[in-house]
């Protein structure tokens, strides 16, 4: 296959690479505050380059980004756009039909904005069972956790993972200095622990309490794993080769499992 991102292509092109492979990535993304010092589109920016660095190392074919995604926590900060997660999955099924049409049989999802997961999955599942589909929904800033290790990476929102990335993609545009002095976490009292990212602490277990970003995090960013500050182009751009590396391989495996019209 010559290309891999379908925008690339022109329709004569497109039949062949459907012929070729019956994988595609999508990615989704968002656009959404990522602390004073980040962009709005990092999870746009991040998912594309993911997706497209994966495809040409798979020969996959690769589809051009949704950028937005269901942001409504952080909709207290300007400049970010929300879809509700009904009208999301219609998107994504609509997508993923046309994809069908044509020849494809297994998805990646490509994405590193968590509130994307839930109408990934209600698309998936639908279309497994209907179609006969095979998906699969990493999320590439968590595979990131696990592949470097020496970088002692937690779960954060605008801190040195993505922060890193959307350097190596737009240098020039992350103005590090604004993340000087960490994020501020909200003390919410009343024996509550608002430092995890997802759950909030009470004595020794966790618990969902959906809050407004600004209300724990009042800069739009979390990175209490590792600082924002520190971030830099090289380590994003080490991060997306060791990532994509990872997600090639995935999908040369996840190519022999069998779809459920082969079982």
């Amino acid at each position: 296959m010559k290309k891999t991102f379908l925008p690339d292509m022109t329709f004569r092109e497109a039949e062949e690479a459907f012929q070729e492979t019956d994988l595609a990535l999508v990615p989704l993304g968002a656009i959404e505050a990522h602390g004073p010092h980040g962009l709005l589109g990092t999870d746009a920016y991040a998912a594309e380059e993911v997706a497209k660095r994966t495809g040409a190392k798979c020969n996959g074919i690769v589809a051009p980004v949704m950028p937005f995604g269901f942001s409504e926590s952080i909709m207290d900060f300007p400049g970010t756009v929300s879809v509700q997660p009904g009208p999301y999955a219609q998107i994504l099924e609509s997508i993923v039909r046309c994809l069908h049409q044509w020849g494809t049989r297994r998805v990646i999802w490509v994405t590193g904005h968590g509130p994307n997961v839930a109408p990934m999955k209600e698309v998936s599942l639908a279309l497994r069972r209907e179609l006969g589909m095979g998906f699969a929904s990493p999320l590439w800033y968590r595979l990131a956790i696990a592949l470097l290790p020496k970088y002692e990476l937690g779960p954060d929102h605008g801190g040195f993972t993505e922060t890193s990335v959307a350097m190596a993609i737009r240098p020039g545009n992350v103005n590090l200095q604004e993340a000087e002095g960490g994020c501020i976490i909200e003390d919410l009292g009343h024996g509550f622990d608002s430092t995890g990212k997802y759950e909030i602490g009470f004595e020794d277990a966790g618990v969902d309490i959906p809050l407004f970003m600004k209300e724990r995090w009042p800069l739009g960013y979390w990175d209490q794993s590792k600082p924002a500050s520190e971030a830099s182009e090289e380590a994003g751009e080490e991060i997306l080769e060791v990532v994509t590396d990872y997600l090639a391989r995935f999908a040369d495996a996840f190519r022999a499992l069998p779809l459920p019209t082969d079982e």
